[in-house]
């Protein structure tokens, strides 16, 4: 299966997803397209605890600083309309940040391992390589979350320390999101879809 075949199955079997094909708008396209190849080439759903591996993995092993890899998610319609879902989605954030900090220093040790950083914007010839060859070229070994979180205790205290972070990161950027204008985009609403063909090396 090449990067573009993944890419598009990525979108069929995540049918709550905007294709970035479709959006007007060409930065976030750009952006979205570049984000969702880094799901297919690292393996990650796109649950809460998937998302937050996917991030912490964008920020250590693909050339993009976190500024703008963060600025060009909230500067994007759709980077808002995401958002607001996830702060709908309130009593899931403590376990969205508690869990994927858990796995930090394995996602730091797979990115460290990397042979060079994924690129951001991906050649266009890189989309008709099989991704078994991409991942062994930059030797990208799929992370397993639930697997490695399975022993992982959720207690009441890190539950209480957890909700306190996640009330300041609210507090942190409510101010951006309420200045921020909702169109009428499709939301790219979590889904758990299983993407067992695009682990398969």
């Amino acid at each position: 299966m090449t990067l573009a075949e993944g890419l598009a199955e990525y979108y069929t079997v995540n049918p709550g997803l905007s294709d970035p094909s479709q959006m007007k708008d060409k930065e976030s396209a750009r952006y979205f397209r570049n984000h969702d190849t880094t799901h297919v080439i690292f393996g990650t759903h796109t649950n809460f605890i998937n998302e937050g591996v996917n991030d912490l993995w964008t920020e250590f092993g693909v050339d993009i600083s976190g500024d703008d890899y963060f600025m060009g998610f909230f500067n994007s319609q759709s980077g808002v309309e995401i958002t607001f879902h996830y702060l709908s989605q309130w009593h899931a954030l403590p376990a969205m940040l508690y869990y994927p900090f858990q796995l930090l220093p394995t996602i730091k040790s797979h990115a460290t391992d990397m042979t060079k950083l994924w690129p951001w914007d991906v050649p266009p010839a890189m989309y008709d390589q099989p991704i078994g060859e991409l991942r062994k070229e930059f030797n990208i070994i799929v992370i397993n979350p639930d697997e490695k979180l399975k022993h992982v205790d959720f207690s009441a205290k890190m539950f209480g320390i957890t909700l306190l972070f996640a009330l300041a990161f609210l507090s942190m950027f409510s101010a951006c999101f309420c200045c921020c204008c909702c169109c009428c985009h499709p939301c790219r609403k979590s889904s758990s879809g299983v993407m067992s063909e695009l682990k398969r090396d």
